[in-house]
Formats: structure tokens, sequence, C-alpha cells
């Protein structure tokens, strides 16, 4: 295949002779290894390239976008111009903005590939014997889950001159646990190889598998819980997509009557985005318009800090771009929360009594405004009495409010984990968090 850059430039070209005014261009490829688990043994082993092209066009503050699974510049110049033919029944674009010139800060970051990775893609086995027999050894009947591996090279080109290429390794590991009644699953994901975290997987499944073999009926009601990381982090990956300035504008998040400055959280919550974190599976130096990425704090000590902006965004309510394009929406890149001082046992006496949630999916909002939310928990749901786990209960679900959520944390563990797995979309690196007068519901 050619150079990325090269394809991308021809690209351009192809875009402005259909007429376009600006243009700009993200390749991808995607080397990647995959081992599904499956019955405690590994039942498909995949290797294989993707190839991606995204694309942004804009004519007359008219904007689209388009993506091909191909590189294929016969087929991605046939698209364009068709695009070409079809962009002047839009509207302009209330949020229109030139893309930027080049920034001289935006540098592809050098320390996001891990060469460990490349040689564990050749022979992935002893890794997943290691996850299969820990968590065995742990005293669980079966398991299931996936080891993914990667090299991801992205590569940006905009009719501006920006032009760059990262090179990134990741691994994705998740677990579940079965024993009896009860399940346990665990998820990381990282740009670099830590055989202890892969481990942990395997650890931390099979524990919350065990102590929920048997399980039992609770009735619906405000608890006290302790949030897992896998929880508060999928939790997380949806508000996080409030504090984007475009949901900001368009009224869709429970931000929409707030201002910067005020308090939306307990003063124990810190959460910011780091995209240059270069261990987390999200870290980048450029955005997707070429700005510099940086740190961007969103909430501190329980105050509201920042949204997060493209150009787009950051024009229509006068600020800079935080570097988190996103050509249409801003968006983030790595969710941190700051621990705080409790060990993850001492949480559980803090506790006293009440739940632990361990895992969840299928989180909805009735209503983005107002916050309400409802999440489906999944796998071990603990059950806590006089500062020990007592039991288990049968399925639940949280449905409550962010606003809620948020001002009734207590404390935090202050031991981080770095949770990824398909339902978390966005890296969150995130520790144990306990929050009072949770609403649990059948």
């Amino acid at each position: 295949m050619s150079d990325p850059i090269y394809i991308g430039e021809r690209i351009l070209r192809a875009a402005e002779a259909s007429g376009f005014q600006e243009c700009a261009v993200l390749l991808t490829s995607t080397d990647r290894s995959m081992v599904k688990i499956a019955n405690s043994q590994p039942s498909v082993v995949q290797s294989w390239r993707a190839y991606n092209a995204s694309i942004y066009v804009a004519r007359g503050e008219r904007i689209a976008q388009a993506s091909f699974d191909t590189w294929d510049l016969d087929e991605i110049s046939r698209r364009i111009s068709m695009l070409s033919g079809s962009i002047d029944q839009l509207e302009r674009s209330m949020l229109y903005a030139p893309l930027p010139d080049p920034d001289p800060r935006a540098q592809p970051l050098s320390k996001a590939f891990d060469d460990k990775i490349e040689k564990l893609m050749e022979d992935p086995r002893d890794v997943v014997d290691m996850m299969i027999n820990r968590a065995i050894e742990e005293g669980v009947e079966r398991i299931a889950g996936i080891l993914d591996l990667g090299i991801n090279v992205r590569c940006l080109v905009t009719s501006k001159g920006f032009k760059a290429c990262e090179k990134r390794s990741f691994i994705d590991a998740h677990l579940r646990s079965f024993k009896g009644e009860g399940s346990g699953h665990w998820g990381y994901g990282s740009r670099f190889y830590d055989p202890k975290e892969i481990e942990e997987v395997a650890i931390k499944s099979a524990e919350y598998a065990r102590l929920s073999a048997s399980q039992r009926s609770i009735e619906p009601g405000k608890y006290d819980v302790i949030l897992s990381p896998m929880v508060f982090g999928e939790l997380l990956d949806s508000i996080i997509r409030g504090f984007t300035g475009f949901s900001y504008l368009v009224g869709t998040t429970f931000l929409v009557n707030r201002k910067l400055g005020d308090r939306i959280a307990s003063e124990a919550l810190t959460i910011k985005d780091s995209p240059h974190r270069e261990d987390m599976m999200g870290s980048t130096g450029f955005d997707d318009e070429g700005i510099s990425t940086r740190e961007v704090p969103l909430v501190e000590r329980g105050i509201f800090r920042s949204l997060l902006h493209n150009s787009k965004t950051a024009r229509a309510m006068g600020v800079e771009s935080t570097g988190n394009a996103g050509w249409i929406m801003p968006r983030p890149w790595n969710i941190c929360v700051e621990p705080g001082d409790r060990g993850d046992e001492e949480l559980i006496r803090d506790l006293r009594r009440g739940l632990i949630a361990t895992n969840n999916w299928y989180t909805r909002y009735h209503n983005f405004v107002e916050g309400i939310f409802s999440t489906v928990l999944r796998d071990a749901i603990l059950i806590v009495d006089n500062g020990e786990i007592v039991g288990a209960s049968r399925r639940m679900r949280i449905a409550d409010t962010v606003n809620n959520l948020l001002t009734n944390i207590e404390a935090l563990g202050k031991k981080l984990y770095k949770v990824k797995w398909w339902e978390i979309t966005t890296p969150v690196e995130s520790p144990y968090i306990l929050v009072r007068g949770v609403r649990i519901s059948r």
C-alpha cells in the first residue's frame, strides 16, 4: 500500500477538482490480532489489516463528512464527485468555521508504541493461556473473553497544509468468568503490554464470579453503592459527551443550564481529558483538524471548568479550540479521574451497608437535559452489610440522574484502573467510587 500522506494529498486534489473549497483527510491502517476465548479455551484466532479513509469537505459554508473502508483512490474520487453533486442541496451549517491553519505545536506523540505488542501479535498463545489458567486457578468453572492486539497508523492531511502521522500500539483484554449462578467481568486497555495488568483481568473477573455464585433478590430502593471503575467508566463515557461544545449548543446535556465555575459534582471529584497519556488507548498529539491536543480539566473538585471544543463550537462560543476535533462534534480522548485516599477494602468498610456494582451495560437516557438515565447492572452485584461482602443480588438496574450521581460521591479509591471494553468507547482511568443514595430498580 502506498504512503498514506501521498494518498491523502491525492484525495485532497480530487476534492479540489470537484469544486470543494476545503478538505481534510484522515487515513488509518490497523494491523490486528484477536483471540476469542470460549468454554475456557481459545476458539477463534484472527489476524487482519484494515484500511479506513474519512473525508471532510466544505463549499459555501455547507459541510459534509464521509468514511470508506478502503484507500482505493478511484473509489474515493468517484464518491467525492457524487458528494459534490449533492452538497449544494444542504443548508449552510449554523456551526461552520474554516479549517484552522496548521498548528506548529501539533506534533505526533513519540512514545505511544510498544514493540512488545508487535511481537505478541505473532503468537499470543502464552498470554491467552495465562489468562485462562489464572482464572481457573481462582476457582471458577469456565471463562470467555477476548484478547485484542494491534498496531495503528493514523495520518491527517488538510487543505490548509497540515500533514502528520502517528504510529500507536494497543492491547485490549476482557474476560467473563462463571461459577454457579454467578459471573464476573473485567476489562483493560492500554497502548503498552503489562503482564500484571492482564493477570489482574483474570483475577478480578474470577473473584467477582466466586463472590456472586449464590444470589438472592433484593427490594428496589435507595442504596449506598460502590461503583467499580468498569461501571463509573461506562457512565462517564456518556456523561463526558455532555461536556462537548456541540451538546451544550444544541441543548442535549445536563450542563445546558450551568456555566463555567458552577458546582456540578462532589468536591471529591476531579475529571480531566488527558490526550498526552501515552499509556492510554486514546492518546494523540493532534486532533482531526490538526490542532495540538492538551490536557483539559473538565471538573475540578466538583467545579465545572471547561467544555471540549473543535474550531466550530469554539467559534460559536467565542473561545479557542481545546484540540478535541471531531469534524462535526468535539470528542474526548482519554477520560482520567483523579484518585482519592481510600484503599479498595477501606471503601467497603466505609460503605457499611449497601451494594457494589461491578459491571453494567445498556445505559440509556430518558431526558438528556435533566440527566435522567438507567443502566442495567450486569454480572456480580455484591451485597455489603456491616462493612463486609455477605452475598450477591440478582440483576438490578440503576435508575437515577447524573446530578444525583455526581453530587452524592463521598469517597474515591486511591488505586486507578484503566478500563476498556466495547461498552466503554473512550478509554477511562478511574478508581472505585462510593456514592450515597443511589436509586436502584428492577
